[in-house]
């Protein structure tokens, strides 16, 4: 860790005077430093932005020590050498340090590819790297100058390209989705959020490869030379050809569950924020909790036949919750109920999952078979205690079926 530390600054201090320099905010087999040349007329919103390099940094401290650098980051899926990235290696201390860059070209030339903790590396031994002394920095100005260079030559759409998969936080908008996704309402997808990120991840993956496309495509219209185009038809070949002809290929972004259950949450919150009762709503699934759980505690053990009834007495137009009236019966109670009432359709009258069921104004009723249901057992302090902790789904279930019938379009 000490030696990191001590390569890091030293790499910091040789890029410094040239660079302006950024680290990434996640270390893989050694510090990675992001520069950017001292540019200040371009940013990295515009068409002829500033190209960013990957430095990373490994120290030699002994001479059995040997270091390995992903395939990934020198090597491009297209199998062309990444003139971006560069390598800087330390060893020595004090009056005795040593400073060897290599680029990307350097270390597919002369080095072995390795698999190495599940992936393919190169390998770089301490012999091939610090004796033979054939990548050592012998002048500042001239491998800056080396750096600049590269950098100078980097493909706009590849760079960004390598820097998506080198940074995956890059972007730090990715994350940007309106409030009202972040209100605390539960579904039954998962985190309309997190499933955002993905989508818009993957669009920006497909904007890349489609813009890759479109250069191709623009540097074949305008060459002058038969025989460059035909390589760049090559390149393009890579990307569009397939057995039916010549096309891009996109993601499948109709991802129809994520864009329902965001519609319903969204019409969910407009509701409640309109009515002035989203705080109200929010709160509504903890408390039929904590009212279940007390009621649960003086009435344990549950036998496996055993049938939690609640009904939840409310005001419909503030949500307030009134009285929730529990009761254990048994299964054998309700085998002569009328089988076309709501919360008994199925192949059962019960069944792990509860019931609801509206059986008068400001009054929902859930069936929950407790003795069989498999989040916890309630017969044992732990399992008691868990369901009185954690957030149960059914309570929000309730609280989102009391939501519909207030709002019977939004089931729309």
């Amino acid at each position: 860790m000490q030696n990191g530390t001590i390569g890091e600054a030293r790499s910091r201090a040789f890029l410094i005077d040239r660079f302006w320099v950024l680290e990434r905010s996640v270390d893989i087999d050694g510090a990675d430093l992001i520069i950017q040349r001292r540019i200040t007329t371009q940013n990295l919103l515009d068409r002829e932005a500033p190209r960013l390099g990957v430095v990373q940094v490994k120290f030699y401290g002994t001479t059995n020590t040997s270091q390995y650098v992903h395939k990934e980051y020198v090597i491009g899926r297209d199998e062309e050498v990444r003139s971006e990235f560069f390598l800087l290696c330390h060893t020595g201390e004090e009056e005795h340090q040593r400073l060897f860059l290599l680029t990307a070209e350097e270390i597919q030339k002369n080095f072995t590819l390795k698999d190495h903790d599940g992936s393919e590396k190169f390998y770089l031994p301490h012999d091939k790297v610090v004796e033979s002394g054939k990548f050592e920095v012998q002048s500042k100005k001239l491998s800056l100058d080396r750096i600049e260079n590269q950098l100078k030559l980097a493909d706009f759409t590849k760079n960004r390209h390598f820097l998506s998969w080198v940074l995956p936080s890059t972007s730090s908008e990715v994350d940007a989705i309106l409030p009202e996704f972040k209100e605390p309402i539960s579904n039954n997808w998962g985190s309309i959020p997190q499933g955002f990120v993905e989508l818009k991840e993957t669009a920006r993956t497909a904007l890349i490869d489609v813009e890759e496309v479109y250069n191709l495509i623009l540097k074949v219209a305008d060459a002058t030379d038969p025989t460059e185009a035909e390589k760049t038809v090559e390149k393009m070949a890579y990307y569009c050809r397939s057995g039916r002809g010549w096309s891009i290929t996109l993601p499948d972004f109709n991802n129809y569950d994520f864009f329902e259950i965001a519609r319903r949450h969204k019409t969910m919150v407009t509701n409640l924020k309109n009515d002035g009762l989203l705080d109200t709503f929010i709160a509504l699934p903890k408390t039929l909790q904590d009212k279940v759980t007390a009621f649960l505690k003086s009435h344990l053990p549950v036998s496996s036949d055993a049938v939690l009834k609640c009904v939840v007495k409310y005001d419909v137009g503030s949500f307030n919750m009134e009285t929730v009236d529990c009761s254990i019966v048994y299964e054998a109670e309700y085998s002569t109920l009328n089988a076309s009432e709501e919360f008994l359709r199925g192949d059962s009258p019960f069944s792990a999952w509860p019931k609801m069921s509206v059986v008068a104004q400001g009054q929902v009723q859930m069936l929950w078979k407790i003795g069989k249901q498999k989040y916890v057992s309630l017969n044992s302090p732990e399992g008691l205690e868990k369901f009185e902790r954690d957030s149960i789904d059914v309570f929000e279930d309730c609280a989102s079926f009391m939501h519909d019938t207030k709002y019977p379009e939004s089931k729309k």
